[in-house]
């Protein structure tokens, strides 16, 4: 089967027309977060899929790019760049809001299975939810229960099979969510594109510092670079941390060595020639043994 792009695995609806949707998020603050500029495309103010997947390639965490287009005329669907796939937990109630309608947030990917229903002022109404939590399945729900829900087997044995796939996509389309919004995605070419700026310029900065591509987040050792980038902030303290992710991540991922060659070079320093070689031999073999495991 193949993988369901990172802008797919996570999504909100809007329960408004496009134009509509958009008109209200462009320029809207999202509490003391940021604030959403809308960007210009050609004539018409829209941009085209190909410039959309290309825009959300450009992967931050938190999100910084959101991408809006039609499900119908009743629902607009938002997609962002969020590292570990596109997600709208943090702003399904502010959107309800600043919208003044319904919304919702869709979780449609292995391994979880997750709806919220907001109402126009941001309450959560229903959720439901179906999810790894660790190494056990977790099950749950909140609220009063939906028409559609009738037919879901809730007390099935295992709790992975009491809300799945085919039961959300049932659901949003009794909600008036049709096509499914994988479907509406691929079938258009109009989306409107917004840049959410925060309003701390210090994050600002770290965030964009942080930023990739999917093929880079994809790599082997890209969590390892990012650990070890984190740890280089306290280098006084973590030099050998550093030198023990940033080797791994080289190790396992050779094209991330340019991102991680000047902490390396600093984590040498603090440590010393001896004790960073002799870190580093190790990280070596311990790579190498779990390669041939």
């Amino acid at each position: 089967m193949p993988q369901t792009p990172r802008y797919l695995r996570g999504y909100g609806l809007v329960e408004a027309p496009l134009s509509t949707c958009a008109a209200r998020l462009d320029r809207a603050s999202l509490g003391q977060r940021s604030v959403l500029r809308r960007r210009t495309g050609d004539g018409s103010g829209f941009f085209s899929q190909d410039a959309t997947v290309g825009y959300l390639n450009h992967l931050t965490f938190p999100s910084t790019r959101w991408a809006l287009f039609a499900v119908n005329d009743r629902w607009t669907a938002v997609l962002n760049n969020s590292r570990d796939g596109s997600e709208f937990a943090d702003d399904a109630s502010l959107v309800a809001r600043v919208c003044a309608t319904r919304t919702c947030r869709v979780v449609d990917h292995e391994p979880a299975c997750i709806l919220e229903l907001h109402d126009e002022d941001g309450a959560t109404v229903r959720s439901i939810h179906a999810a790894l939590d660790g190494n056990r399945w977790d099950f749950g729900t909140h609220g009063d229960e939906l028409p559609a829900e009738a037919a879901f087997d809730y007390t099935a044995r295992r709790k992975r099979d009491r809300f799945t796939s085919d039961n959300l996509r049932t659901l949003l389309a009794s909600l008036g969510v049709d096509p499914p919004v994988p479907a509406a995605f691929a079938a258009t070419d109009q989306f409107v594109l917004l840049d959410e700026v925060l309003n701390s310029t210090r994050r600002a900065k770290e965030v964009a510092a942080r930023a990739c591509t999917a093929e880079q987040a994809d790599a082997p050792g890209y969590g390892y670079l990012q650990r070890g980038l984190g740890y280089a902030k306290h280098m006084r303290t973590h030099a050998a941390s550093v030198a023990f992710d940033l080797t791994r991540a080289v190790l396992l991922s050779p094209e991330l060595e340019a991102q991680a060659k000047p902490h390396l070079a600093a984590a040498r320093r603090r440590l010393g020639r001896v004790e960073f070689e002799r870190l580093v031999r190790d990280v070596e073999r311990l790579v190498l043994g779990e390669q041939d495991g």
